[in-house]
């Protein structure tokens, strides 16, 4: 087991080294950076609204007779629901930061792939979270850049299984 998996790693560090995949992962990297930067820079109530269209739609689908709960019970669910959504959209966000990170390092035969991409994605998430002290009806929450950077090392540990999957499907276009 040890055996295939090193050696479908080698195959998707010879993949990912590739200058089409260097290039690929560049703008994954950077198009994800991008789409955070740009909720960031959403204010307060922008940012609600958005979430909120999430949350109505999980209530609609998941929560019988909310409409017919007291206001009170509906306020609640409203808002402990809110807040998994808001967690789990930065959570989602770094965690495809992370990916595209750990697989940009390898492409670039970093020394230490894993602490590159995670150092480079927890940064970004603190000058994230710094920028959204300027936004208006926004904050910046230490909380939150360490979600972030949770959300960056699981991206980081799925690249360890997608890139080997990645790889071998590669391999196999490229014998046809």
């Amino acid at each position: 087991m040890k055996r295939a998996f090193s050696s479908a790693w080698a195959s998707a560090q010879t993949f990912l080294r590739t200058r089409p995949m260097r290039i690929v992962l560049t703008i994954c990297v950077l198009a994800v950076a991008a789409l955070i930067f740009y909720f960031s820079s959403q204010d307060g109530q922008t940012s609600s609204k958005t979430s909120d269209e999430v949350v109505r739609v999980i209530v609609k689908s998941f929560v019988r007779d909310y409409d017919a709960l007291p206001p009170v019970r509906q306020r609640a669910i409203w808002q402990k629901i809110s807040l998994y959504v808001r967690k789990d959209a930065h959570f989602l966000e770094y965690t495809a930061l992370g990916l595209f990170l750990r697989l940009l390092a390898s492409s670039l035969c970093l020394r230490f792939p894993w602490l590159s991409a995670w150092l480079c994605g927890a940064l970004y998430a603190a000058t994230d979270e710094f920028h959204q002290t300027f936004v208006n009806a926004r904050g910046g929450m230490w909380q939150d850049v360490l979600l972030d950077s949770a959300g960056v090392l699981f991206g980081c540990a799925m690249a360890l299984v997608l890139a080997p999957l990645i790889a071998m499907i590669w391999l196999k276009r490229k014998a046809r």
